[in-house]
């Protein structure tokens, strides 16, 4: 399965996010997998899995604001 960058951009809006998402998702997916006892012969690879879930807007997801600043100083 094929899924054009232009396809993704219009049902997703910014391609960088749905990049992220669905590479989250794609860890999630192979993590239970793996949990499972891995994937059954012939299984779908889980970017394909994670990006074909988030075309089809199965994939839930927010963004989550971190703490500023993200270093810390010393004396």
């Amino acid at each position: 399965m094929v899924f054009p960058i232009d396809d993704v951009i219009r049902s997703f809006g910014n391609k960088y996010e749905a990049i992220i998402v669905s590479s989250r998702e794609a860890r999630r997916i192979n993590s239970l997998r793996l949990a499972a006892g891995g994937a059954p012969e012939g299984a779908v690879k889980p970017t394909v899995e994670a990006l074909r879930r988030l075309m089809s807007r199965e994939v839930k997801w927010r963004y989550v604001e971190r703490d500023q600043p993200s270093f810390v100083e010393t004396e």
